[in-house]
């Protein structure tokens, strides 16, 4: 992935998680199973992850070792009725992509956003024995148009080390639009 097309997903991921929350968003965006699977157990001595609520995740892990050669493809999957379609495949080089977003000023508040929640580096490596960890990450359901279908996904992310399958973290849930609530008016007579 080149860095114009990761700048342009993290500038909607930092716009999503941070439009004004006082608007009360016009689709719900609900989390219903995580998943992230160890496949490197020698080298990744800590995985886990857990949904919070029904909107929000945490997950954490932590390397055995100093760790450079870090890869990852992700995939953004939805499900209507029995149709499923890949909206999103992207490969990333995670050592690139640390640097390049502290590189430029731009990307670089995006970086700092997505820090809130997360501990990652600023570079590589990916220092051993460091619990690395993303607490309470939402999706903000004002971002996404009230015109958008009611929805389930599966955002999957797989990590790979030295080309070596390492970690996975997948996401499934739906978007449901919500129902105003009807105000009841009574009549007095």
């Amino acid at each position: 992935m080149n860095v114009t097309r990761l700048a342009v997903f993290l500038f909607v991921l930092f716009v999503g998680i941070n439009i004004s929350k006082t608007a009360k968003p016009k689709v719900e965006i609900k989390m219903t199973k995580i998943e992230c699977p160890n496949y490197m157990p020698d080298l990744v001595r800590i995985v886990s992850c857990s949904l919070n609520s029904s909107s929000s995740f945490s997950a954490e892990f932590a390397f055995a070792h100093d760790v450079w050669n870090t890869r990852g493809t992700y995939s953004f999957k939805i499900k209507r009725g029995s149709f499923m379609n890949n909206r999103t495949a992207v490969e990333l080089d995670f050592c690139q992509a640390l640097e390049t977003l502290q590189s430029e000023h731009f990307l670089r508040l995006i970086a700092d956003e997505f820090r809130r929640v997360a501990n990652f580096p600023v570079s590589c490596p990916f220092k051993k024995n460091t619990r690395y960890h993303i607490d309470g990450f939402t999706i903000n359901g004002n971002f996404i148009p009230s015109y958008a279908p009611e929805l389930s996904f599966i955002s999957d992310c797989m990590i790979y080390i030295n080309r070596k399958r390492a970690m996975q973290l997948t996401i499934y849930g739906s978007l449901k639009r919500t129902r105003p609530n009807k105000k009841h008016v009574s009549t007095l007579g």
